[in-house]
């Protein structure tokens, strides 16, 4: 089996990384994404005993599904409740879980036997959709980083963006004792006073907090040219929940001239 897993990984990799540098997919790439879709589905279906219940229980199996449209979706609390993996769960690099917004007790598992092709699906991506037009700039993020939360994909996602695509100015102003706006003030201050354009990346709860401060200490920031906000929703019962069209007059409001 890890001669198995260690092939479908390579070929993961490989799609990704030929794709990510070819904008012009047509035919040739459904093709591909299809067949390397079946792959996985098999490989699953194979090995891993829940996912295989579900899909013998819709009357699918890798003999009857020949589009990856066809492949059965493992239903959201499936994951809470279930063991979902391919190998087993102690030897797992990572396990990422939901918030426990709606049941603490019942948290959704992800399981990552390793993060190589997950950090790979988030790198490119992130450099075609948020930084089409330059390799890296100055990140400012506003939630929990990886160090904060291991168990949070969208932790490892921030990190990364900063490891990644971040310059040297770039930094995780949320800490053991939350958000540090202060800090967070004189950053995007000193960015302003640079004519250095910034990316903002969080959760809406941490956005809701900041404009919260920017409204209390009626603080306006007039951001350079190509900055940017990149917010990653939820408020996972840690604010108010707050439109998103309010939100966006919020960024226009109080940043100026942001793309969202």
């Amino acid at each position: 089996m890890k001669d198995e897993k260690s092939e479908i990984t390579a070929e993961l990799l490989a799609f990704i990384h030929k794709y990510s540098e070819n904008q012009n997919l047509g035919e040739s790439y459904e093709r591909a994404f299809n067949a390397l879709a079946l792959k996985l589905f098999t490989y699953q279906f194979k090995h891993n005993l829940a996912y295989k219940k579900l899909c013998q229980s819709k009357r699918k199996s890798p003999l009857t599904v020949k589009h990856w449209r066809d492949i059965p979706p493992m239903p959201l609390q499936g994951f809470k409740e279930l063991t979902l993996s391919c190998t087993p769960v102690e030897e797992a690099e990572a396990v990422f879980m939901t918030s426990g917004t709606t049941n603490p007790e019942k948290r959704g598992r992800n399981y990552h036997p390793n993060l190589t092709t997950w950090d790979a699906s988030m790198r490119a991506p992130f450099k075609e959709f948020v930084l089409p037009d330059r390799e890296n700039m100055t990140i400012f993020v506003l939630s929990p980083a990886e160090d904060m939360n291991q168990q949070s994909s969208l932790s490892r996602y921030l990190t990364n963006a900063l490891k990644y695509f971040g310059t040297e100015r770039s930094e995780s102003f949320f800490h053991e004792d939350g958000l540090e706006m202060e800090r967070l003030v004189d950053a995007l201050r000193e960015s302003e006073r640079r004519k250095e354009a910034v990316l903002l990346m969080g959760a809406s709860f941490a956005y809701v907090h900041f404009l919260d401060y920017c409204k209390t200490h009626q603080l306006h920031f007039s951001l350079p040219e190509g900055s940017r906000i990149f917010d990653t929703g939820g408020f996972k019962g840690q604010s108010r929940e707050v439109s998103p069209e309010a939100l966006i007059q919020d960024y226009a409001q109080y940043f100026h001239k942001v793309t969202l």
